[in-house]
């Protein structure tokens, strides 16, 4: 009974747009959301956005994130809806061309992460909506997540896509405002080896964005082929 329920759902999500076999079941939605998350990874956001949780008031930094959120789901999804086309027929290059450059890049950027460890990658300003377009851009929007949102999209209608991004950036900004919320605490237990630690988790969460990097990488080129 839970199997044709899982069925049920993901048919309704694929619908006709539908490339998986009759027996795929709601589970690849939450490894899609896994994938998006480990891409995005609030833990490593919520290290890069330290210059900024430590100068701004609580409520207008989940204003900010969640501005910054907002627009990084819309790109998404226009996407997940038109990427194909986009590639196809304004840019005439294949989609699996994009999702090589993508893979190169998030596993350049892993391995840039692994060896430096943590660089600035936002600043604060006076103008908390350039903070919000920092955050949606380098930090949520890059080839990695759009070449992810593409794939979403050949595989699920807009409905299905919408839902996923949707789960995804929304479990991204609770994660981000439970850190934020409760970093005093988290400083306060590791002490003064804080700033180890989340260089540690940095390098480690690397490790797994550079796995799906070179994961991508390698199925770009194996379709290229084919």
């Amino acid at each position: 009974m839970t199997n044709l329920i899982f069925y049920y759902i993901h048919k309704q999500f694929t619908g006709s747009r539908q490339t998986a076999s009759k027996t795929a079941t709601l589970p690849s939605v939450f490894q899609y959301i896994v994938s998006f998350l480990v891409l995005i990874n609030p833990i490593v956001t919520f290290i890069y956005l330290q210059p900024v949780i430590k100068r701004m008031p609580y409520r207008e930094l989940l204003r900010v994130i969640a501005q910054g959120s907002l627009v990084a789901l819309v790109i998404f999804f226009i996407f997940s809806v038109i990427g194909n086309s986009f590639f196809k027929d304004v840019l005439q290059v294949k989609f699996e061309s994009f999702r090589v450059f993508g893979g190169l890049v998030i596993a350049y950027l892993a391995f840039a992460m692994i060896v430096q460890g943590r660089t600035s990658l936002i600043t604060y300003e006076d103008d908390h909506a350039s903070i919000a377009n920092q955050i949606a851009m380098p930090l949520l929007i890059g080839a990695g997540t759009i070449s992810l949102s593409i794939i979403i999209g050949n595989n699920y209608n807009p409905m299905g896509s919408a839902f996923i991004l949707s789960i995804v950036m929304l479990i991204n900004f609770l994660a981000l405002a439970l850190l934020t919320a409760f970093q005093n605490n988290i400083k306060r237990y590791f002490s003064k080896d804080f700033d180890n630690y989340m260089e540690a988790a940095l390098r480690l969460f690397a490790f797994f964005a550079g796995a799906i990097g070179i994961n991508m990488l390698v199925t770009g080129i194996q379709n290229l082929m084919h």
